[in-house]
């Protein structure tokens, strides 16, 4: 009966508990789940494409957002199409990385200054691969521009003798590909009468005797040297000064990254860019507190503008930011264990799947073993369950799984759950829209 289904799922405590619909059978009785243990405890959301997720998403994220019951609501939502800003837009801050960011609906631009990367994440996004050798050689150069850097504007907790290559301290990466583009090309000619170790860059020159390209870092241009020559006399003689590491080709893909349009909200992130000295005007701080500081509970990160061939990668940046700041938060005010942070990561099979070894794969299943330490849970959005590694969706405590016609995809969802209620499961492939196993 009615009454006895009551009694069976409800009411709980309306402080502990977030209703997310209605049972099935009877609509009167109100679906309850655990406020605590759905963020904390991360949870699942999956589906077949028209079965309701984005709705039954936007209507959860609604429900914990409601500003009369969780005033203290922090919801970062990752969406790679774009699909939340209208659904959420009274609650929600929107950071779109298009170029087209509408202040007028008051959307802000995404900014990912690439100096708030490790050197790992920087390296796959802008050189996409180094050798040992190389990696060792753009490292040194790294730490020598960001102590640069470090002189002409200090920052509290970090000091020359403490930098390392993935301290999140501005540097120019324009100037660092300039020093990079001299050290593989350049042509050099002895000095007259000097020393045999002395050596000038050999330019082309006008007819004033002066450079008719050194090369501009800011706008990536590349200088132009004179021709190799190793005959003729000492002092004509102009030789190429390599040492027999060769970046050249990673420094072309660097180069081009550099001038992509597309990217610029990474290289040249507004005022999170550095200028040459490596001075910005807005540091970290900032960026972090326009997404988790936002006055509206819910910031939305548009990433629909981003390449697919460098989404992952980013995205696995981006989770690695957000967790750092909230793990050495952890006992301030903004950290997440007095104030938690859940983070929704829609058409999650996209960089998640079994397949993907990148950055992204690693943050997740980092953020699904330790984040309930430290405040940050994670709501993991899905058509393709089965693509998506079982180490991530083991770890979900609450599983929406929706309408499966999949056997494969039913299959992963089956495995998740508990033995006695295997047999629940059987009806998914039949569940109607909005419908769904909690």
């Amino acid at each position: 009966t009615e009454d006895d289904l009551r009694e069976i799922y409800g009411p709980g405590d309306p402080v502990d508990f977030v209703t997310v619909g209605h049972l099935a059978s009877a609509e009167s009785i109100p679906a309850l789940v655990n406020i605590n243990k759905l963020v904390t405890r991360h949870s699942a959301v999956v589906g077949t494409t028209g079965a309701g997720k984005s709705t039954t998403v936007a209507g959860l994220l609604s429900a914990l957002s409601d500003p009369a019951r969780y005033p203290s609501a922090r919801i970062v939502v990752l969406d790679i199409h774009g699909e939340y800003a209208k659904a959420l837009a009274d609650r929600s801050s929107v950071f779109r990385v298009s170029t087209d960011a509408n202040s007028e609906k008051g959307e802000k631009p995404l900014q990912i200054p690439f100096w708030a990367l490790s050197f790992g994440e920087l390296v796959k996004l802008s050189f996409s691969e180094l050798s040992d050798e190389a990696a060792a050689v753009v490292s040194d150069a790294i730490v020598a521009l960001k102590r640069e850097s470090l002189g002409k504007q200090s920052r509290d907790g970090i000091t020359a003798a403490r930098l390392t290559v993935d301290s999140p301290v501005p540097f120019c990466i324009h100037k660092l590909w300039l020093q990079l583009h001299h050290r593989e090309h350049r042509t050099i000619i002895p000095k007259p009468g000097g020393a045999q170790d002395e050596v000038e860059p050999a330019f082309v020159l006008d007819v004033n005797g002066k450079p008719v390209q050194p090369g501009d870092a800011m706008s990536v241009t590349p200088p132009l040297y004179r021709t190799v020559k190793t005959t003729g006399p000492k002092h004509e003689q102009v030789n190429w000064g390599r040492d027999g590491i060769n970046i050249r080709q990673q420094l072309a893909v660097l180069a081009s990254k550099l001038r992509d349009p597309q990217l610029a909200f990474l290289f040249n992130p507004g005022e999170w860019r550095p200028e040459e000295d490596g001075t910005v005007t807005k540091d970290l701080d900032e960026l972090l507190k326009g997404w988790l500081g936002s006055p509206a509970p819910i910031s939305i990160l548009d990433l629909s503008g981003i390449p697919p061939a460098v989404l992952s990668d980013l995205i696995g940046a981006l989770l690695r930011i957000l967790y750092d700041a909230l793990f050495w938060g952890r006992n301030l005010p903004e950290g997440g264990r007095l104030r938690p942070l859940m983070l929704v990561l829609e058409e999650a099979h996209a960089y998640l799947g079994k397949e993907h070894v990148g950055t992204a794969p690693s943050a997740v299943k980092r953020i699904a073993k330790e984040g309930r330490k430290y405040g940050v849970g994670v709501m993991i959005v899905s058509q393709r369950p089965s693509e998506i590694d079982p180490t991530i969706l083991s770890q979900c405590g609450t599983i929406f799984a929706m309408r499966l016609a999949n056997d494969t995809d039913r299959g992963q969802v089956t495995g998740a759950a508990a033995d006695n209620l295997k047999g629940l499961f059987d009806m998914l492939p039949i569940l109607r829209t909005g419908e769904a196993i909690i």
